[in-house]
């Protein structure tokens, strides 16, 4: 008839009690002493007297409830037994305390531990005694000397960012303690900080650039321990963030070429006009499209357009209509921009500072049959 009890109970002879006034939100597995101090249970309750870190396993000590060296399991326990000071924990869960050795049994020690010495004379009998004034208890607590260890996922070494929005992604652990804090690092600079760090999963900062930069990045990661280590990847990785698309060089000359009709008629087809368009980036110059007029009209056996040539290197392998926007595979010209002022007239405007460039173009169609031009140049 006790509300406080739920799941969990004491017995004292004479009374049922709860157990410091908690009920608990599932069933309980397993119960064990620990030390002659606490009472450990495991089962499949969470959140044990409102604690967020007393997940499937928690602790009494007489008077209060607390969570196991602040650990949460992941999922349920079936069973607890102390063996050699230390308690053994089996069940269904993984990656205890974030060591991922630790699926379904873990084993934990608070670091109190009871020591005495023996000793067996050379009688006969080999008596053995033990010290009049032992055993004796000790703890030994682990002093925690060591830095949390930082891996920066991404972006990755030398990596050019286009967009404003950067995100940093990075992965820390430690073996002994927690982790308080991390911190992005930007030119030596403490740029943002999280506290709200979780080990072994990637962890991101992210930041917002308004202008074109070249940066080094790192992260640092300070544990929970008494002596508040410090660490990092020790990287500091590069980084470009570059915005801006580059302006065209305000010396470009213009290159014009022309050729007459008939240069571009065989077996009945004719190619008319000619238009190179929609760059990728200037620096690289590279042909990505190409729209071809006129052929289909003129076109008397009625073949289609297949296949376009470039130096004899294939950048089109497909089949296109009278006008159409072709994608061009792979083919890099030495062409900043281009235009068509008439249908005979090919205008390509071309930085001064690269090289003249010479070029044929070969058509195919269906039927096999296939023309080249004249050598065009730039």
């Amino acid at each position: 008839g006790i509300g406080a009890a739920d799941r969990i109970a004491s017995w004292d002879g004479v009374s049922w009690s709860s157990v410091g006034g908690v009920s608990l939100n599932s069933k309980v597995q397993a119960l064990e002493s620990f030390n002659d101090l606490n009472l450990f249970i495991g089962g499949a309750f969470t959140n044990a007297s409102g604690n967020s870190e007393a997940d499937y396993i928690a602790s009494w000590d007489g008077s209060s409830w607390d969570s196991v060296n602040g650990v949460s399991l992941s999922n349920e326990v079936f069973a607890l037994k102390v063996y050699n000071n230390e308690m053994y924990i089996g069940g269904d869960f993984s990656n205890a305390g974030g060591i991922s050795a630790a699926d379904n049994i873990a084993r934990f020690s608070d670091g109190s531990h009871s020591w005495d010495v023996s000793c067996v004379d050379d009688s006969l009998n080999a008596n053995e005694s033990f010290s009049v004034n032992g055993p004796r208890s000790l703890f030994v607590s682990i002093e925690d000397i060591d830095p949390p260890i930082v891996f920066l996922e991404a972006p990755a070494p030398n990596a050019i960012i286009s967009s404003s929005a950067v995100q940093f992604d990075f992965n820390v652990s430690d073996a002994l303690s927690g982790i308080s804090s991390c911190s992005l690092i930007i030119d030596g600079v403490s740029d943002q900080s999280d506290l709200t760090i979780t080990e072994g999963v990637t962890q991101s900062f992210s930041k917002v650039f308004s202008v074109d930069s070249n940066i080094l990045w790192d992260v640092n990661c300070s544990d929970d321990s008494t002596n508040f280590n410090v660490g990092s990847s020790s990287e500091n990785r590069p980084l470009i963030i570059d915005l801006n698309e580059p302006a065209l060089n305000t010396q470009a000359q213009d290159f014009n070429f022309n050729w007459d009709s008939t240069e571009f008629v065989s077996g009945g087809k004719t190619i008319r006009k000619l238009t190179y368009e929609n760059f990728s980036s200037i620096r690289e110059l590279q042909i990505t499209k190409m729209k071809v007029f006129g052929w289909s009209a003129n076109d008397l056996d009625g073949a289609e357009l297949k296949k376009i040539k470039i130096n004899n290197s294939t950048v089109f392998n497909g089949t296109a209509n009278d006008g159409d926007l072709i994608d061009i595979i792979d083919y890099n010209l030495s062409i900043s921009s281009s235009s068509s002022s008439s249908n005979n007239t090919l205008e390509f405007s071309k930085q001064v500072n690269d090289d003249s460039e010479s070029f044929q173009i070969t058509f195919e169609f269906s039927d096999l049959s296939q023309f080249t031009t004249v050598v065009l140049s730039t």
